[in-house]
């Protein structure tokens, strides 16, 4: 789907391509695109389990990491610091054969190989690692979905926390500054 190169273009790569529909403002957003069976017409390549009628989809997400020093501990004068990491995803499912194709664009890959790793190797739950039907096939790729949103809700709420002590602590100088 072109639309996967407006998504990675966030990671710094200048893409350019014809999808007027995402400006440079808007991908600082996290987005969603899709393309249905019934549009996306691939060659049929029933050799290789590829039927032609696939649905596809595309996003990006986002999510926060606390930064440290080399050290291991917090950043100088108590500081915390705070990265915000991203992540473009591109899946393909066959309606016909249950085949899937995955494209995923992340700066921490070994976090999410391990997530997913998890989920599909020999501790994860059967249902999210069956693969013998169509229906299976598509249940465990919406698990993997739901590891990649999993992925992407980790460190916000300590973030906004951090967030409004910074406030608090400029809220309470002003304070302060005003009353003398």
């Amino acid at each position: 789907m072109p639309s996967y190169l407006d998504f990675i273009s966030v990671f710094g790569l200048r893409v350019e391509t014809k999808n007027k529909r995402f400006s440079g403002r808007a991908l600082r957003f996290t987005g969603f695109q899709h393309v249905n069976a019934s549009c996306l017409k691939l060659p049929s390549l029933i050799s290789h389990g590829r039927s032609g009628r696939t649905f596809g989809l595309c996003y990006n997400l986002k999510r926060v990491a606390e930064v440290s020093n080399d050290s291991g501990s917090s950043p100088a004068r108590g500081r915390t610091q705070w990265s915000v990491q991203q992540a473009a995803f591109h899946h393909q499912f066959d309606v016909e054969s249950g085949n899937t194709l995955w494209i995923t664009t992340v700066g921490d890959y070994e976090d999410l190989k391990r997530k997913i790793e998890d989920l599909t190797g020999s501790r994860g739950a059967l249902v999210d690692r069956s693969y013998g039907s169509v229906i299976e096939c598509l249940r465990s790729s919406l698990a993997v979905h739901l590891v990649y949103a999993h992925w992407s809700i980790g460190g916000w709420r300590w973030y906004v926390e951090h967030l409004e002590d910074e406030i608090e602590g400029i809220v309470s100088t002003e304070r302060k500054t005003t009353a003398c």
